[in-house]
């Protein structure tokens, strides 16, 4: 197979089945008639080509490009009917599905930058404890103290409301802060920021740990850290994915590369704001409650993570063409 030859005379409908896509994505009313037929017919062509550079080649990157190409081309083909408001709710979480799964590499990196950060802080406490003035903000020793104590003081239901109220406001910005600087600065602000989150945690269990209270910790965050701490890390991923796209755009040329992976970006930050408002309610009426036992918030932790793993692993596959997109 002649490789150079098959690009140079297919990549017209490549092209051009890309621009189909990206119009619909628009609005679905944005094809004509003629548009929708030109676009099941160059579906089908490079449908044909995918397959063939399957059988015939061993170039992996032109397989994954022509993969994407085709992924998007089907979901743009098998949308579900926009008329129906049910419907629409199932596209929106099925794509974000999608896209995570797409996107694993990146959301990896980020958990692996955070887990560094808290990985550094606990060492750095350890061997070296006059950096301690350094790693601790000043205005965290309270908290540090409350955890320390390892009691949490009863509040009314009204104070449970204006907990998660508070919760609502503040770990939304959260996620669209880490979002948008490391959009912007093209992932260099999810490191930043996700290693200095990590850095806080891993300094808060040292100094749990001198008063025996770890898992005291970690059984209170975990309710909702399970949803919450997700949101963070899905967010921060949005900027490697933009960051790659522009360092490695493949085949497309760096804009298109881009374009596709603002996209990308753009689902996982909104997701990962929705991640923490999900969060707020778990964490303002059932994590620091403490008449609930700890065995509770356990079980109610890993029955969370189940959750999502099931969802990462199983929602929208059978409208999805498996591809992944990967540095």
């Amino acid at each position: 197979m002649n490789e150079l030859a098959f690009v140079e005379k297919r990549k017209t409908d490549w092209e051009r089945l890309q621009w189909l896509c990206d119009k619909a994505d628009i609005s679905p009313r944005q094809l004509d008639p003629a548009e929708y037929l030109e676009l099941v017919k160059i579906y089908r062509r490079v449908s044909g080509d995918l397959a063939l550079v399957r059988t015939q080649s061993a170039n992996l990157e032109l397989a994954n490009y022509l993969n994407t190409i085709v992924s998007r081309g089907y979901n743009t083909l098998y949308r579900p009917n926009p008329g129906s408001f049910w419907k629409g709710v199932a596209y929106v979480i099925e794509t974000y599905a999608q896209t995570a799964r797409r996107c694993w590499v990146f959301i990896m990196l980020s958990l692996l930058t955070l887990v560094g950060g808290a990985v550094f802080g606990g060492l750095a406490l350890s061997k070296a404890p006059d950096t301690r003035d350094l790693l601790i903000p000043p205005g965290y020793e309270e908290v540090f103290d409350q955890w320390k104590a390892g009691t949490f003081q009863e509040r009314t239901d009204d104070a449970n409301l204006g907990a998660m109220a508070g919760y609502m406001s503040n770990n939304p910005r959260v996620a669209l802060m880490t979002g948008t600087i490391s959009a912007a600065t093209f992932g260099i602000g999810s490191f930043y920021i996700l290693f200095q989150n990590g850095l806080l945690l891993g300094t808060l269990t040292h100094e749990v740990a001198q008063t025996n209270r770890v898992g005291h910790l970690y059984v209170s965050i975990a309710p909702h850290g399970v949803t919450e701490l997700q949101g963070a890390i899905i967010a921060g991923a949005s900027g490697y994915v933009m960051g790659w796209g522009l360092i490695a755009p493949g085949r497309r040329s760096r804009g298109e590369s881009f374009r596709v992976a603002m996209k990308d970006a753009f689902i996982l930050l909104v997701g990962g704001i929705v991640m923490m408002y999900m969060a707020a309610p778990v964490e303002g009426f059932f994590s620091f409650d403490p008449n609930i036992p700890p065995w509770l918030k356990a079980g109610v932790a890993l029955v969370g993570a189940i959750a999502w793993a099931l969802f990462y692993a199983f929602v929208g596959r059978r409208s999805q063409v498996a591809g992944t997109l990967q540095p």
